[in-house]
């Protein structure tokens, strides 16, 4: 990334920051919108507000990425990405991204933090049901060497149905 700022070039850690905390402000404004007007009138299209915004995102950035060589928040704070010729310690921010660029820049600021956090939507979801954590547990040492497993095969609401086997330790 380079600076088009007072910094002479480089970009500082304070903008960096306030670039990413924009970003995800502006998702979550997006996400508030958009859950907000059609909560009522369209449910459907507030429960999958999420994806409405990745896409939206998607659009916004690729737009931004192949106008101006940056992201919409990289472009309000002035920064910009460049090209760093190989054997050259210097960037230039005239040469265009190449597509592969701009595609790799794409997955980076839209798709992969969209990934993570339906990753972290599901792991909760499953935390909050009534499962019983972990779904095996070792219930004892036998004096014969056996150890005795339980495996949680239903929710503990339906009456606990597990299956139960023994394994011998060497």
């Amino acid at each position: 990334m380079n600076s088009l700022s007072f910094s002479g070039g480089q970009p500082t850690i304070f903008e960096v920051l306030a670039c990413s905390q924009l970003a995800n402000a502006a998702e979550s404004g997006m996400r508030h919108i958009i859950t907000t007007l059609f909560n009522d009138s369209r449910p459907a299209i507030a429960e999958h507000a999420d994806e409405i915004v990745t896409c939206s995102r998607i659009l916004i950035e690729g737009h931004f990425l192949r106008c101006f060589n940056c992201t919409a928040p990289e472009r309000i704070f002035g920064l910009c990405r460049v090209r760093h010729a190989i054997g050259s310690g210097r960037g230039d921010a005239s040469i265009n991204m190449q597509n592969s660029h701009r595609a790799w820049s794409l997955y980076f600021a839209v798709l992969l933090p969209y990934a993570l956090r339906r990753l972290q939507a599901s792991h909760e979801n499953d935390l909050q049901k009534p499962w019983a954590f972990p779904l095996a547990t070792i219930l004892s040492l036998e004096p014969s060497g056996f150890y005795v497993v339980e495996f949680l095969l239903a929710p503990q609401s339906s009456g606990q149905q597990c299956l139960s086997f023994m394994q011998q330790v060497d």
